[in-house]
């Protein structure tokens, strides 16, 4: 256990919240599910192994078919080995039943605990990914039983995630390091008996259910061996054992889950690495063999659950990787509010600098004496023209822009009258910093009337069905967009950064964010308005250079000048109006 790491002076949980748990009926299901499996239901010829791939990739849904087949006829448990055997039990009708009245959880819930919910069935679908993986290695034909068992271990956590602010302290623990199961000791304690009415219940199958009976386990000895050596490179003394326990199926799913917290929490760290090497081992195959195929399954999914937080994926595109740090979740206290970091860790409003603009510079630029967030020179690539492209051509083409970008930014600060309307400034300030400024996209986010919450209203350069399309989020304290809107400030948000920049923010909000973007507020006064954003909008794009940011943010600051006549012209035609 880490000296710096919070603890619990008593266990927080008593017999009535172990009963509430116990009386859960059903869990909701990821709302892409539901959606997924409306389409494939409309189709009158789908049959059950159409459906058993989708169905298991929700482990949510995938429990709720497991303890009604159960109940239907509780021999069966020994013979269910996937959702195919599940819905030939219960029958067409009865998936079409679960699946409308089920509740859902979404992924632009802003709640913490179905965020924390969603973190856990993703992560545990990818668990179950990663066992059938190491079962085909292995030679063993039974891995869509491993996928089955994996998925489901740590069912038995997940009310809790959504009942108890507390037990989200789990991921606490875990994001500090620590390994699942004895994450789970620090919540809940070490005794294990309260656990197995509520394994009983949930109907897990066997596999699922060895991995909550600590003797069938290895011991801490026998992990620290399997991690050292391949047990066929043993003397047979020694080498036996270790042997005999890698043929025991019901370690698979706690290697699999192990292994997809870790990468959930980061890719690269120690801990990550620990459980390839055993997992290697285990297989006795190079780790060169199984990372690939481990990536393999990160990318699918991501892609598949649009969720790169929930996989570490965000962490395998950063610009510049492996620079990235743990993805840290925060203590939660009895009332669910989090607890202040200790040991410094890093938070945004004690380490983030922000760039204010100083309005004496006025189109000159902002000033040097503010703590500015530049992108640091090394990440910011050197333009450099193809071979095959005419300079002069190029050349005409740059000073093109530049004249209607300074033309822009002329008629922001001595012409706003011309504009009619904020509607048309905000439209013509987004074209410039596309069109002139050369930024892959750009956009405008608005507060409600309450100034409660934030969301995109404008944007130019986002596909239709980009990610950020629609993106709004509370103005919660902490948050960057509130900090943004507290007063007028920039910031280029990068690899470097990222994590401390968008802590405050919840983690659908931010795994939609690009991977470089730069933000500036915007006012009409003397307090912001909203906020614009812009970058880029795949990791393939070259990232913006300081000539690009520094003229993204003059045109912001000329746009807050525009506001502003706008403003004052607006008033003075109501006060002539009411004379």
């Amino acid at each position: 256990m880490k000296p710096d790491l919070r603890t619990f002076t008593s266990l927080p949980f008593g017999k009535q919240d172990w009963d509430a748990v116990l009386k859960t009926n059903s869990l909701p299901i990821l709302e892409e599910t539901r959606s997924r499996l409306h389409t494939l239901l409309r189709d009158k010829q789908v049959n059950f192994n159409d459906l058993a791939p989708e169905v298991e990739k929700d482990p949510a849904l995938c429990l709720q078919i497991q303890r009604l087949a159960v109940q239907l006829n509780p021999e069966a448990i020994q013979q269910i080995s996937g959702a195919a055997n599940c819905l030939s039990l219960l029958g067409m009708q009865e998936l079409v039943r679960l699946v409308k009245q089920l509740p859902v959880v979404s992924a632009s819930s802003e709640d913490p605990a179905e965020q924390a919910y969603r973190a856990a069935l993703i992560t545990s679908s990818m668990a179950g990914t990663i066992a059938a993986v190491m079962t085909h290695h292995k030679g063993n034909n039974s891995e869509h039983y491993a996928r089955w068992g994996a998925m489901m271990v740590f069912a038995p956590l997940w009310p809790w995630l959504l009942q108890q602010p507390q037990a989200r302290n789990l991921l606490y623990y875990v994001s500090r390091g620590l390994e699942i199961q004895t994450a789970l000791q620090q919540v809940w304690g070490t005794d294990m008996k309260p656990w197995h009415p509520l394994v009983s219940r949930f109907a897990l199958p066997p596999l699922a259910r060895d991995a909550w009976n600590p003797t069938k386990q290895p011991t801490t000895a026998q992990w620290s061996m399997l991690r050292r050596y391949d047990p066929w490179d043993l003397e047979k003394e020694k080498g036996r054992p270790l042997l005999h326990l890698c043929q025991r199926p019901e370690i698979t799913p706690v290697m699999a889950n192990s292994l997809a917290w870790h990468l959930h929490i980061n890719p690269y760290s120690k801990r990550s690495q620990r459980w390839i090497q055993i997992i290697s081992h285990w297989l006795s195959k190079s780790a060169d063999v199984l990372i690939p195929r481990v990536r393999e399954t990160q990318f699918n999914t991501a892609r598949h659950q649009h969720s790169a937080y929930s996989t570490g994926i965000h962490a395998l595109l950063s610009p510049v990787a492996p620079v990235f740090s743990d993805l840290l979740y925060p203590w939660l206290e009895e009332d669910g509010s989090e607890a202040p970091e200790q040991n410094n860790l890093e938070q945004i409003n004690h380490e983030q600098k922000v760039t204010e603009p100083n309005t004496a510079a006025g189109a000159a630029g902002l000033s040097a004496r503010s703590e500015a967030q530049d992108l640091p020179t090394e990440d910011l690539p050197t333009e450099s023209l193809p071979a095959d492209i005419d300079e002069n051509a190029a050349e005409q083409e740059a000073e093109r822009h530049q004249q209607a970008f300074n033309a822009l930014q002329s008629r922001l600060e001595q012409d706003a009258a011309s504009f009619g309307d904020w509607n048309t400034l905000m439209t013509s300030l987004l074209e410039g910093i596309h069109d002139d400024i050369g930024l892959p996209f750009a956009a405008v986010l608005l507060p409600n009337r309450e100034k409660s919450a934030i969301r995109m209203l404008y944007q130019r350069g986002l596909g239709d069905d980009h990610p950020l399309i629609g993106i709004q989020t509370r103005l919660q304290p902490n948050n960057l967009f509130t900090k943004l809107m507290q007063r007028s400030a920039a910031i280029a948000v990068h690899a470097a950064n990222r994590d401390n920049v968008l802590g405050g923010l919840p983690m659908n909000v931010a795994e939609r964010l690009p991977s470089f973007f730069m933000a500036m507020s915007v006012s009409a006064g003397s307090k912001p308005i909203g906020v614009v954003i812009a970058g880029i909008t795949d990791i393939s794009q070259p990232l913006p250079d300081k000539h690009q940011y520094q003229q993204f943010k003059q045109l912001c600051h000329s746009a807050s000048h525009g506001l502003a006549a706008l403003k004052q012209a607006s008033l003075k035609k109501q006060q002539a109006t009411s004379h």
